[in-house]
């Protein structure tokens, strides 16, 4: 399965964005963390890197529903929207990581 960016780290109720996963790992501590790619798959850390966790889009669309309501970023409701549009919005709204 091949990994795709943005990487999202969720430590609630941040959120943070990262383009790979070289730059997540050298820009945060991966303890008490949950680590996602774009399509919901959840990733655990390993001491060669990462291994795929599980598959949960759901559970990133839940993830990233939260975190925008708690940036107060949206003033509409995000319970229709798909995967790719939480993210990308998510996204637009911080900016990613450094």
């Amino acid at each position: 399965m091949e990994l795709a960016p943005p990487f999202v780290v969720s430590d609630p109720p941040e959120c943070r964005f990262y383009r790979s996963l070289d730059e997540l790992v050298l820009s945060t501590r991966l303890v008490d963390v949950e680590v996602y790619d774009a399509h919901g798959v959840r990733l655990a850390t390993t001491s060669d890197g990462f291994d795929v966790s599980s598959v949960e889009p759901d559970q990133l669309a839940h993830v990233l529903r939260r975190w925008l309501g708690h940036m107060d970023a949206l003033r509409e409701s995000t319970a229709s929207w798909p995967l790719w549009l939480l993210v990308h919005a998510a996204v637009e709204h911080t900016g990613y990581s450094r």
